[in-house]
């Protein structure tokens, strides 16, 4: 789990403790991958939140392989060399949240057994 805080006090998942991961790299994404308010929720709260129902971006993450994201956005035909993962993380991950977010609710409910 890595999460970022923002100047205001806002929580983000979806971060890495290098690069900000997808929401640092796609800004206007990041609010697919907001929490909440830490001055306002506190951390915990949102960690346990976050625990027992994700970001709708997570749960998207969490639904498709690197050979899925392949066939939809990779290049056959491009022979540039990138490292194993620029282009999931970014490229592709990048336009299968765009088209993903931007059909409005999943299909499938996420759910946790109670």
């Amino acid at each position: 789990m890595a999460f970022t805080l923002d100047r205001d006090g806002r929580v983000f998942c979806g971060g890495s403790c290098d690069s900000g991961g997808i929401a640092a790299a796609v800004p206007e994404l990041r609010e697919a991958f907001a929490l909440g308010h830490l001055h306002g929720d506190g951390l915990l709260p949102l960690i346990e939140a976050y625990r027992a129902a994700p970001p709708r971006a997570l749960q998207l993450l969490d639904e498709i392989t690197w050979g899925e994201l392949a066939d939809r956005y990779g290049e056959p035909a491009n022979d540039e060399i990138f490292l194993l993962d620029d282009l999931p993380n970014g490229k592709w991950v990048e336009g299968y949240l765009r088209d993903e977010l931007s059909r409005g609710p999943h299909p499938i409910a996420w759910c946790h057994p109670a």
